[in-house]
């Protein structure tokens, strides 16, 4: 495996079958010989060419199906929401849309997520910005898709920003669904995008990829280790071309998206012309997230304080940390609470440690007070180890 055996039948029955023809040609052996390279290139040549003309009429069924498809889509009177894992943010990197929606099902409750365009210095900012934490903002870079490998140039000027946030305007619901098939021999891996409008319009695209043999013949044989399952899976068979688009496009990945943003009218956008959003608009975004989940997480703060074992969470305070500002005026209540959940036990104790990462980022002469009581814990329970934090930190 470490040194590709699997793949040297590719190059070694190859050239074994060109000698035949050679030595036959060349007289040394009979020329009836002829027949195993003719039988073994023609033969699969013949092959080849059948899965190339199915995949052309595919092509262009496919191609002739999404043509009539025209979906009456306007970004200004209609929130474009993708379902489950699909997501939209190439449309928004590449076709000046504002804002796409992914909603998923947690739970039995939907919940969505936004993302948009945003300015590289922004990106920065919400990055540094350790008090976001815990408010699902996040940001994340992309690359420019080519025609090879899906994954072109690394954009440097903008990233992308996600947050949780529930669409304000009607919902056009884009689902995707995949089946696999064989068609005459042919593996095919059908995807059909659905665009649900608000007023009920259904509309239909379809896509995909397929798996026809190359031109040349490249017989693979051998094991290699399957670390999923884990085990060895051998294998004889030939490379197939796998991932050739049904939908007639210049990309390797991703064209049933461009099939998509033509059905919906979007304009493509150069990477050059590219543009993010309003930077006051994403500060206000990003504000609005802090202020909503300090506010969640103080409230579950103070519903411990008055029930140590109430159910908060496993992680219940990832914003609350270095908020000097919401936990110096609640310290008494904290350090009370910390002991009683350290007497109760199970939650208790659970909540008890999470309000005790908070107690101990408290500056060392607001701790003084409860420094014997601090360190008192480590006798009942050896998790609570008194250690100050010896940087004095304080919100603004």
């Amino acid at each position: 495996m470490v040194l590709g055996a699997p793949f040297w039948s590719v190059i070694l029955i190859n050239l074994g079958f060109i000698g035949v023809g050679a030595e036959a040609a060349a007289g040394k052996v009979g020329k009836g010989w002829m027949i195993l390279p003719i039988a073994w290139f023609v033969g699969y040549a013949g092959y080849a060419l059948g899965d190339h003309q199915i995949l052309w009429n595919l092509k262009h069924q496919i191609a002739t199906s999404n043509a009539d498809v025209l979906i009456p889509f306007d970004p200004s009177r209609q929130a474009l929401v993708f379902e489950g894992s699909i997501s939209g943010n190439w449309l928004v990197n590449n076709y000046a849309l504002p804002v796409v929606y992914r909603r998923s099902d947690e739970e039995g409750e939907w919940h969505y997520r936004s993302t948009r365009l945003v300015d590289r210095t922004e990106c920065d900012r919400i990055r540094r910005d350790k008090s976001l934490r815990g408010t699902g903002i996040s940001v994340f870079g992309f690359h420019d898709r080519d025609g090879l490998l899906g994954s072109g140039k690394f954009e440097t000027r903008f990233c992308d920003m996600g947050q949780p946030e529930d669409p304000i305007l009607p919902v056009a619901l884009v689902r995707r669904s995949e089946s696999n098939r064989i068609v005459s021999g042919l593996p095919v891996t059908d995807i059909v995008t659905t665009v649900a409008l608000p007023d009920g319009s259904v509309f239909s695209l379809s896509g995909g990829h397929a798996a026809p043999l190359g031109w040349i013949p490249k017989l693979v044989m051998g094991c290699a280790l399957n670390s999923a399952a884990p085990s060895w899976d051998c294998t004889a068979g030939f490379v197939r071309d796998r991932f050739t688009q049904l939908n007639d496009t210049d990309l390797r990945y991703g064209s049933d998206d461009i099939v998509l943003a033509r059905a919906l009218g979007l304009k493509p956008v150069a990477p050059s012309d590219r543009q993010a959003g309003d930077p006051k608009q994403v500060r206000a975004d990003t504000a609005a997230a802090l202020k909503r989940v300090l506010d969640e997480q103080t409230a579950n703060l103070d519903r411990a304080l008055r029930d140590p074992g109430a159910q908060i969470g496993s992680v219940p305070f990832p914003a609350l940390r270095g908020r000097m500002d919401i936990i110096l005026p609640r310290l008494d209540a904290m350090v009370l609470t910390v002991e009683r959940g350290v007497e109760l036990r199970h939650n208790a104790r659970s909540n008890a440690q999470q309000i005790f990462h908070l107690i101990m980022q408290a500056p060392a002469d607001e701790i003084a007070p409860y420094r014997a009581r601090l360190e008192a814990l480590k006798t009942k329970d050896n998790w609570f180890v008194f250690a100050p934090n010896p940087i004095d930190v304080r919100a603004n």
